[in-house]
């Protein structure tokens, strides 16, 4: 489930009033405290009962909210936002995240959509601009993919990002599919095997993109399996 309400900015004296008129005239909750988090993310004091979340942003015009039953985080920028200085702010973004920036566009669904991510951590997007990166449509932090969705609306010349966390089941199906897709080639290749320190077998800098040449002179290269390194360094480690 996931909703967008939006009014104008000064309909309500502030958005904690908005969110509160909402959850009475739609979904029926009168007696819901909002509470804050040490970043200023604001959520129902029983949201996981309740399975019910929440994220506000805005405009100079438009108060938007997004509830959804997973935890959510929205931001909105004008398209006609202008930021004069935005190449300066791209320097900081990652490498990969970099070369998909050509222009003011780019950069305004790029912002928008760490925004939203920052707004789903309950974060802040000073402390996780430089850990934030949104390439090829997957959202990183650091090395690490995030399990999210990341939807993009427009409303009224605002570019709207909606952060909620994926479905585990329909991500997992997702992926089988996918994996499915792959195609299969029947046919006898010479096997070879690679053996040596685990670097060596496993790393292509340290083996010299070995597996990679001997693919491509048409063998099938066999690599120890990854467990048995591990079994021999526990049980190693348990005989000394």
């Amino acid at each position: 489930m996931e909703k967008i309400f939006y009014t104008d900015k000064n309909a309500f004296s502030s958005s904690e009033e908005a969110v509160k008129r909402i959850l009475s005239d739609f979904f029926g909750l009168k007696k819901n405290k909002i509470l804050r988090n040490e970043h200023g993310k604001p959520y129902l004091e029983n949201c996981e009962d309740l399975s019910l979340h929440f994220s506000v942003t805005h405009t100079k015009k438009r108060l938007y909210i997004a509830f959804c039953d997973k935890n959510v985080g929205i931001d909105a920028e004008p398209f006609q936002r202008e930021v004069p200085h935005y190449p300066l702010i791209v320097r900081r973004f990652a490498i990969e995240e970099q070369e998909e920036i050509h222009d003011i566009h780019d950069f305004l669904i790029h912002w928008a959509v760490k925004e939203s991510v920052v707004k789903w951590l309950g974060s802040s997007i000073a402390h996780d601009i430089k850990e934030i990166a949104y390439v090829d449509h997957q959202v990183h932090y650091g090395i690490f993919a995030l399990h999210v969705t990341i939807a993009q609306h427009e409303h009224e010349g605002n570019l709207l990002c909606v952060c909620s966390e994926n479905d585990f089941k329909n991500a997992v199906l997702k992926m089988v599919e996918d994996f499915d897709k792959i195609k299969i080639r029947y046919e006898e290749r010479p096997k070879v095997g690679v053996v040596g320190e685990i670097l060596i077998k496993y790393h292509n800098f340290g083996n010299n993109e070995v597996v990679r040449q001997l693919e491509a002179e048409g063998a099938e290269v066999v690599l120890p399996d990854f467990m048995g390194f591990i079994k021999f360094f526990v049980l190693a480690s348990t005989d000394f």
